[in-house]
C-alpha cells in the first residue's frame, strides 16, 4: 500500500484521500486544514475521492459548515473536473453527525456523499 502522508491528509493506495480529524479546532485552524486539503488534491493523481474521517471532529459551526459548501467543496470539484465522491465516517456525537449530514444535504449538487460508521467499507466505496 503507497501513501503518502501530510498532517492530516494522505493519499492511499493511488485511489483517494484520506482526511482526517484530529481534534475539534478554531475557526482559523479549521479553514487552514480544508485550504490544505484543496492544495493537496492539486498533487493527487485521483482527484475526485475523499475519505473524511470527522469522528473526532465536533459540532460544526452554521459558518464551518458554510465555509465547506461554497467554497471548499466547489473548489474540489473544479480541480477534479467533476462530481467529487466523499465518504464520511461518522461518529456516536448525534450533534456532530447532523452538521455533517447538513453539509452533505447542502452539496448534493456537486459531490456524491455516502456516511459510513468504518474506513473499511468507506474506503471499498471509494475504490468502486
Amino acid at each position: 500500500m503507497s501513501v503518502v502522508t501530510l498532517p492530516l491528509l494522505e493519499y492511499v493506495d493511488d485511489a483517494f484521500i484520506r482526511f482526517t480529524y484530529q481534534e475539534k479546532c478554531t475557526k482559523e485552524e479549521f479553514e487552514t486544514l480544508h485550504e490544505d486539503l484543496v492544495k493537496f488534491q492539486k498533487t493527487c493523481p485521483k482527484k475526485d475521492r475523499l475519505m473524511v474521517n470527522t469522528t473526532k471532529m465536533g459540532v460544526l459551526s452554521l459558518d464551518q459548515q458554510g465555509f465547506i459548501t461554497n467554497t471548499i467543496i466547489p473548489q474540489m470539484v473544479e480541480h477534479a473536473g467533476t462530481k467529487v465522491r466523499i465518504a464520511l465516517i461518522l461518529g456516536s456525537d448525534v450533534f456532530a453527525t447532523f452538521s455533517a449530514k447538513n453539509v452533505v444535504e447542502k452539496s448534493d449538487e456537486v459531490s456524491a456523499t455516502q456516511c459510513f460508521s468504518n474506513e473499511e467499507d468507506a474506503a471499498a466505496w471509494l475504490k468502486e
